[in-house]
């Protein structure tokens, strides 16, 4: 541990907990993803490392993961013009460096998170991480020039 440097000190300290919370959302679920709150997370957090934070913190925690490809979050906001966003929600799920971690952290076993990082190289989360295709009516084309096919776009 001496040899490690700040950044890398948080990273073992924030995945570790961060990991452990998501883990016991999988197995109460029974799923490989979660979504829970971000209030859920940080009572998570408080109650089992005693680890306070505010939401703001806890949003950087969890960019600085995900940048380090330790979790992946997939973001799902719909908006109302009257009230702004009515319907938040994230979905989680751990990358295979964070599953390497976990069984290095001893969260889980190795031969589980051998049988979860080889579903991972497999494909398993491609139907779930899969873009949507999103076609634009064709009502919308007639309306917006630049959505039409028969008209050329300018280049520049």
């Amino acid at each position: 541990m001496r040899n490690m440097t700040r950044k890398q000190k948080n990273l073992m300290r924030y995945g570790y907990m961060v990991l452990a919370v998501l883990k016991d959302y999988f197995d109460y679920f029974g799923k490989n993803s979660a979504f829970p709150s971000q209030k859920t997370i940080i009572k998570e957090l408080a109650k089992r490392f005693g680890y306070i934070i505010k939401i703001r913190q806890l949003n950087y925690i969890l960019a600085y993961l995900e940048s380090q490809g330790i979790i992946k979050r997939y973001k799902r906001h719909k908006k109302c013009p009257d009230r702004g966003f009515i319907f938040r929600s994230t979905r989680y799920f751990i990358a295979i460096a964070g599953w390497r971690l976990a069984a290095i952290f001893k969260i889980i076993p190795w031969h589980e998170a051998r049988k979860m990082i080889n579903s991972i190289k497999a494909g398993a989360q491609s139907k779930i991480n899969r873009v949507k295709e999103y076609v634009t009516p064709d009502w919308m084309k007639e309306f917006d020039p630049f959505l039409s096919k028969d008209i050329a776009v300018p280049d520049g």
